[in-house]
C-alpha cells in the first residue's frame, strides 16, 4: 500500500507539472512532469512485482481480475504508453502538449484504483482505511512509518532526476554557446 501510495503522489505531481506545461508552455515543466512519471512508473512497477507473488501467495493464482488489480494494470500499461507518446514525437512542442493531455487523462485512474473498493464492495481488496475496526493503532503507525518512507524515496529520486535533467539542458545551453564563439 505504501508502495502503490507513493506511485499515486508522483502521479500528482505529474498532473499539477501537465497544468503547468499546458498553461505556461514552459519546458521545464515538461521536463517535471516527466520525472514524476518515471517515478510513478518505478514505484507501480514494484507494487505489480511484488503484488503477483503475493496474490499467488495469498489468494493461490498468479492472477485474479480483481477490480483493484485491474485498474492498477491499467495504470502501469498507461504509464508505459506516456512514455512511448513521448517518444513518438520528435518537436518539443507537440511532444509537450500531447504528454500532458495524455497524462491528465492518466491520473484520472489513480482515484479509481484508490476507490475501486469501496465503488465495488466485493472486490477481494479489503477497505483499509474505514471507520470500523479497520488496522490497529500498531499497525496503523507501521503503515505511516512506511508511507512516510516510501514518499521520502519518491521525493528522492524525483530531485535527484531533475537535477540531472537540469544539468543536462545546461550543459546542452553551453555547447549551444561554444558552438556560436566557434
Amino acid at each position: 500500500m505504501p508502495v502503490a501510495m507513493a506511485a499515486f503522489a508522483a502521479l500528482a505531481f505529474t498532473a499539477v507539472y501537465s497544468i503547468l506545461y499546458l498553461v505556461k508552455r514552459d519546458a521545464k515543466f515538461d521536463r517535471r512532469a516527466q520525472v514524476a512519471t518515471e517515478v510513478a512508473l518505478v514505484f507501480s512497477a514494484c507494487v505489480m512485482a511484488t503484488g503477483v507473488p503475493w496474490t499467488r501467495f495469498e489468494w493461490g493464482v498468479w492472477w485474479t481480475w480483481d477490480p483493484r488489480l485491474t485498474t492498477f494494470l491499467i495504470l502501469c500499461l498507461m504509464l508505459i504508453g506516456y512514455f512511448v507518446l513521448r517518444a513518438a514525437f520528435d518537436g518539443n512542442e507537440r511532444r509537450g502538449t500531447y504528454s500532458a493531455v495524455f497524462a491528465l487523462v492518466m491520473c484520472v485512474d489513480a482515484p479509481i484504483c484508490l476507490m475501486i473498493t469501496r465503488l465495488v464492495p466485493s472486490s477481494l481488496h479489503p477497505v483499509v482505511f474505514r471507520t470500523d475496526s479497520g488496522l490497529s493503532p500498531d499497525m496503523m503507525v507501521g503503515l505511516m512509518l512506511a508511507l512516510f518512507g516510501m514518499l521520502a524515496l519518491a521525493y528522492g529520486l524525483y530531485r535527484l532526476r531533475v537535477r540531472q535533467q537540469d544539468a543536462a539542458v545546461r550543459i546542452e545551453a553551453l555547447k549551444e554557446r561554444l558552438e556560436e564563439l566557434e
